[in-house]
C-alpha cells in the first residue's frame, strides 16, 4: 500500500504538510500521497463504493498511453490502492498484478482490459468485489487518469472519474519505462520492481527504497500582502530530498501566489528531513511532494 507521514504545525495558523511516495506502510494513522489529484479521485471513488455495498476492491497496473504498461501505470496504480485504502470507509484495497495473466487467459488485448470476461477472471484470482481499472494519456504538460471501478459479478460500472497529473520530471522518466514481466509470474517470484531512478534521484518506495522523514520543519510565515489580503490555500512543491536530509531542486506545481510561493519555498528550503535509505542502509535522493498549507484563524 501507500502511506506517508503527515507532520501538523500550528505556529501562526499554518500547517505544512509533508507528503512523500512510498508503496508499502509504514507507521500508523501516517497518510502519504505522491499526487492530490489521486487522492481526490480515490475519495470520490471510495463513497460510490461504500454505496454500492461492496468492499473488496483489486486495482490493476493502469494502462497507457497507446495501449502500453508503464512504470507510472503501476506507480499510480499502487498509490490509488493506498489512497481507497485510508478513505475511512472500510474498504480493502490491494494491488495486483495479474491482468496481463487474466487477458491471456481470455485471449483479449490490454484494449479489451474492461471486457466482462476479463473482469471477472481478475475477481476470480483476487476474491474482490470491483476491479479498478485505469487508461493514461499524455499531453504536453500533464498525464490524463481515467479510472473505472467494475462489478467482477457482471461488469457493471460502479464508479468513474477523471484527473490530470503534472509532467514533473519523475513522472517522464516513469511514464517513458515500459514494463517487461512475463504474464504469468514464475511460482515463488517476487512482484516487487527494481529501485527506479528519474531525473536526478529515486522513487521511494519502489524496490526497496525508503521514504523520507521530517525532522525540523518549522511552519512558513505569511507574507504581508496576503496576511492583508486574508489568502488561505495550498502550494504544492515538487523536490528532492538529498542524502543530507535537504530539499533541493525546489518546484512550485501548485501556486497561491500573494508571496506565499516564496513564503513556502523560503520555509522548505531550511527543513530538515531524516533521509530515504537504499535496501543497504545507504542514504540516497528521492523525489518528494511537500504541501505548504496556509490558514488564518
Amino acid at each position: 500500500m501507500f502511506l506517508a507521514l503527515s507532520r501538523h504545525l500550528n505556529a501562526r495558523g499554518i500547517w505544512p504538510l509533508l507528503l512523500c511516495a512510498a508503496a508499502f506502510p509504514v507507521a500508523a494513522g501516517s497518510a502519504f500521497a505522491q499526487h492530490a489529484e489521486v487522492q481526490g479521485i480515490a475519495s470520490q471513488f471510495a463513497v460510490d463504493i461504500a454505496n454500492a455495498g461492496k468492499k473488496r476492491i483489486i486495482v490493476a497496473d493502469f494502462v497507457g498511453p497507446h495501449e502500453k504498461l508503464t512504470q507510472l501505470g503501476k506507480y499510480l496504480a499502487l498509490e490509488f490502492t493506498a489512497s481507497l485504502a485510508w478513505t475511512g470507509k472500510g474498504l480493502e484495497a490491494s494491488h495486483t498484478i495479474g491482468l496481463e495473466r487474466a487477458l491471456s487467459d481470455e485471449a483479449v488485448t490490454l484494449k479489451d482490459q474492461s471486457d466482462p470476461k476479463v473482469v471477472r477472471r481478475l475477481g476470480e484470482q483476487s476474491r474482490a468485489e470491483i476491479v479498478v481499472l485505469g487508461n493514461l494519456e499524455s499531453a504536453a504538460d500533464a498525464v490524463t487518469l481515467l479510472v473505472r471501478a467494475l462489478d467482477t459479478s457482471d461488469g457493471r460500472l460502479v464508479a468513474e472519474a477523471a484527473g490530470k497529473i503534472s509532467k514533473t520530471p519523475a513522472v517522464e522518466a516513469l511514464l517513458a519505462e515500459t514494463l517487461s514481466r512475463p504474464a504469468t509470474p514464475s511460482p515463488g517470484a517476487s512482484p516487487a520492481s527494481a529501485p527506479k531512478f528519474a531525473g536526478g534521484a529515486y522513487m521511494p518506495g519502489l524496490g526497496g527504497i525508503g521514504q523520507p522523514s521530517c525532522v525540523a520543519c518549522p511552519s512558513p510565515q505569511y507574507s504581508d500582502q496576503a496576511r492583508r489580503e486574508k489568502i488561505t490555500g495550498t502550494v504544492l512543491l515538487h523536490l528532492i530530498v538529498t542524502p543530507e536530509g535537504r530539499a533541493a531542486n525546489i518546484q512550485v506545481q501548485r501556486s497561491l501566489g500573494y508571496g506565499l510561493d516564496e513564503k513556502a519555498v523560503e520555509a522548505v528550503r531550511n527543513w530538515q528531513f531524516k533521509p530515504a535509505v537504499d535496501p543497504e542502509g545507504k542514504p540516497v535522493p528521492v523525489w518528494a511532494n511537500i504541501e505548504v498549507t496556509f490558514q488564518l484563524k
